[in-house]
C-alpha cells in the first residue's frame, strides 16, 4: 500500500484485551514509525476508522495507543528512533489469545510519502 502502514495484533479483541507486551510493542512501533515518516498522530487509525468492521474489536481503543505515543512524545527531550522489539519482550504478561483464535486488530498509520505518486 503506498499510502498505509498495517500493524497487525494477534489475539480477539472482542473477546480478551491484547497484553501488556503488545501495547508496550505496539505503542514503541507507532511512536518509531510517527518520528520516522513524519505522521501526525491524527493520522494514526484503527482499521475500523477506514472501513466498515468489528476490527479491532471492542477491547481495543486506537485512542488509548495515539495518546500514549502524543504523552511520550511530549514529554521526551530526544526521540528515540531506534526500535527493537526485544526491548519489550519482558513486559507483563496478560491472557492471550490462543492460536485457534482470529488475528482480528489491526492499526494503520495513513500517510503521503514523499514520491509515492511516482513509484
Amino acid at each position: 500500500n503506498e499510502h498505509g502502514i498495517g500493524i497487525c495484533l494477534v489475539g480477539n479483541f472482542d473477546v480478551d484485551r491484547p497484553t501488556a507486551a503488545q501495547m508496550a510493542s505496539l505503542e514503541r512501533l507507532v511512536k518509531y514509525l510517527m518520528v520516522t515518516y513524519h505522521i501526525p498522530v491524527n493520522r494514526v487509525l484503527g482499521h475500523r476508522d477506514t472501513k466498515p468492521t468489528d476490527c479491532p474489536g471492542r477491547n481495543f481503543n486506537v485512542a488509548v495507543v495515539r495518546r500514549a505515543v502524543q504523552q511520550q512524545l511530549a514529554n521526551a527531550d530526544a526521540v528515540d528512533v531506534n526500535y527493537d522489539p526485544d526491548t519489550v519482550a519482558d513486559a507483563p504478561a496478560a491472557k492471550s489469545a490462543t492460536p485457534t483464535e482470529p488475528i482480528t486488530a489491526a492499526a494503520e498509520l495513513l500517510h503521503e510519502l514523499p514520491g509515492a505518486e511516482t513509484r
